[in-house]
């Protein structure tokens, strides 16, 4: 993976005023695998 220099900003929840920047394309990855991992939330089934 080239690192392209491309950054965000990521909150931290436990301490709201901490912001780390990170990769862009390394956080897109893992969010994409941590999405098809979760289970479905309840609250957004449809009725």
């Amino acid at each position: 993976m080239a690192d392209t220099g491309d950054k965000i900003e990521v909150r931290n929840v436990n301490g709201p005023n901490h912001v780390t920047r990170v990769d862009r394309a390394k956080y897109d990855a893992i969010d994409a695998c941590a999405a098809r991992r979760a289970p479905p939330c309840p609250l957004s089934r449809p009725d």
